[in-house]
């Protein structure tokens, strides 16, 4: 009831996929904070790895983390484009270097990937490779050496440039998911489900402002389906049919 209440709504309600996996400095903390998610006014869905199912049951994590929306691995490819925001707590190595190798073995990093390829933000909190955050000492595992450290850090830049957001592990879960809401908001993006929806609707144009980002599966649409893009810069307004600004592809 609640996803066809969902798919009926005109404003669909922005949804957030929260990733969780294992990690060897252990996941408690962080899998008791997500309970912070449940007063937050958008839709929160969880999926756990299989290394995280390992130790936990889905039952065990409910428990743990409050949240009662879970999506197994393998319904990821047919819900991935009702997701708005993808968010990883626990980032472990594994996630890290795949990404690095565009190694799609796994269908997480292959959803990670397309995210990243059709513009649905994609968030993390860096710590989990970060050698030298304060969680590693308290662990007794800060004596690597600065090779080591250096090589970690450099993934953790890598994957930064590849578009992912960091987000400050001393903010509350509610304060960073505002923020990342609010930047949602602000830099809005259009995918194929919204083009489709216009189409639907009759609508034959589509007004959007510069820091709209337009997937190019969505542009893809407008185009067979007719949509004038029209893009307003300033007190200006362009039609540039569903061709996209030369100069400005998203």
């Amino acid at each position: 009831m609640r996803e066809l209440a969902l798919r009926n709504n005109s404003e669909r309600q922005q949804t957030v996929l929260v990733f969780l996996f294992n990690h060897m400095n252990g996941v408690k903390k962080d899998l008791y904070e997500l309970n912070q998610l449940k007063s937050l006014p958008f839709r929160v869905r969880c999926c756990a790895d299989a290394s995280l199912l390992k130790k936990y049951s889905v039952t065990d994590l409910f428990n743990k983390t409050g949240i009662d929306d879970w999506i197994s691995i393998k319904e990821l490819e047919r819900e991935k484009k009702r997701i708005d925001q993808i968010y990883i707590p626990i980032l472990p190595f594994s996630v890290a270097n795949d990404l690095i190798n565009f190694d799609d073995t796994r269908i997480v990093i292959r959803m990670m990937l397309w995210a990243l390829m059709s513009g649905v933000p994609v968030a993390v909190c860096p710590n989990g490779i970060n050698p030298y955050h304060q969680s590693w000492r308290e662990a007794g595992m800060d004596q690597g050496t600065s090779l080591l450290k250096r090589e970690m850090h450099q993934q953790l830049q890598k994957i930064k440039g590849y578009g992912i957001q960091f987000v400050d592990s001393t903010k509350s879960y509610v304060t960073i998911f505002k923020e990342i809401n609010s930047t949602m908001r602000k830099s809005r993006i259009i995918t194929e489900e919204n083009v489709t929806r216009i189409a639907f609707s009759g609508e034959q144009e589509l007004v959007i402002d510069e820091k709209t980002i337009i997937t190019p599966l969505a542009r893809d649409i407008a185009r067979k389906q007719g949509i004038e893009i029209i893009e307003k810069r300033g007190d200006s307004q362009n039609g540039n049919g569903y061709r996209g600004w030369s100069g400005n592809r998203n």
